[in-house]
């Protein structure tokens, strides 16, 4: 059982009795019937748990505390309600490392992670790159930034040419949204980026490949 500092007692009650208040068990027992299992999930919706956080200011310490708490609500309110300037790669990589599911991995690309710059040096850190979360976590949180303006196409391409990634639907969803921003922000990659997809080897590449051949300039 974690020690609420008193300072944070009474708001991290009231975050707590909010969530059990908003609770929505249709939507929790979706989530599990998809597999997407937390230690304990009350299927608040992010609208619900947006309005939540805006009602506090931003703190990191905060936020820990509700990270640590290690509910579905609270780990997305923790990065809601967390302090992007102070982190560290070190800390990103901690919070990737332990986050529970891709849900969780979306908000922290969302939230925090497109924020940062030094998600270069997390890519290079990276010793085992099999793992379909951080590779989920690295290719949101580099299309957020493309989105944002944080980075540009070619930043976002040679960030992530280079590797190689698996064919997990979930996976293969981000890249190809990734991908074709990427062409639609630089119509000059769009023939690097067909190539690159047409020689990976698997039918759901080939599917990509044509998707991004056909789609991947909008203008």
């Amino acid at each position: 059982m974690h020690i609420i500092p008193i300072e944070y007692q009474e708001q991290y009650t009231k975050v707590l009795t909010y969530i059990k208040t908003y609770k929505n068990g249709m939507t929790s027992d979706n989530m599990k019937s998809y597999g997407i299992e937390y230690k304990m999930n009350y299927g608040v919706s992010m609208i619900d748990l947006k309005r939540l956080a805006e009602r506090y200011r931003r703190d990191h310490s905060f936020a820990e505390l509700l990270w640590e708490k290690g509910w579905r609500e609270t780990y997305i309110l923790s990065t809601l309600m967390d302090e992007p300037e102070i982190y560290s790669l070190e800390l990103l990589e901690t919070k990737v490392e332990n986050a529970p599911t891709f849900e969780i991995l979306e908000q922290l690309a969302y939230n925090i992670a497109w924020q940062l710059d030094f998600l270069d040096q997390l890519f290079a850190r990276i010793k085992d790159w099999s793992k379909t979360e951080m590779q989920y976590f690295l290719l949101k949180s580099t299309t957020y930034q493309l989105m944002h303006k944080k980075i540009d196409a070619q930043t976002a391409w040679r960030r992530i040419k280079n590797y190689s990634y698996s064919d997990n639907a979930a996976i293969l969803n981000v890249l190809q949204n990734l991908l074709l921003r990427i062409t639609n922000n630089d119509s000059s990659l769009h023939n690097e980026v067909v190539a690159y997809c047409a020689q990976q080897d698997s039918e759901s590449w080939k599917m990509l490949t044509d998707v991004i051949q056909e789609y991947g300039i909008l203008n």
